[in-house]
């Protein structure tokens, strides 16, 4: 893992926007990091987040070496299931 990357321990659920978000920081750069998928609750959510923690932060280290982000600066991560 890139020791350059830092991620943030908390995630959290939006269910308007449905997804999940966390955040990386980079050269002191904050960057908001979202998976699109649906979930009953924010529980949930944040238990599906924690099992696929490293999964997530793998991807999203990937897309954020890879300059992948949206037009708003943000990273969108595919969702495991």
């Amino acid at each position: 893992m890139n020791q350059a990357i830092l991620f943030n321990d908390n995630a959290t659920y939006c269910s308007d926007k449905q997804c999940i978000t966390f955040t990386a920081m980079q050269q002191g750069m904050r960057i908001e990091c979202q998976i699109a998928t649906t979930f009953d609750s924010s529980e949930d959510a944040i238990a599906h987040f924690e099992q696929w923690r490293f999964d997530y932060e793998e991807q999203a280290e990937e897309l954020i070496e890879a300059e992948a982000f949206s037009a708003q600066g943000i990273i969108t991560l595919k969702a495991y299931k």
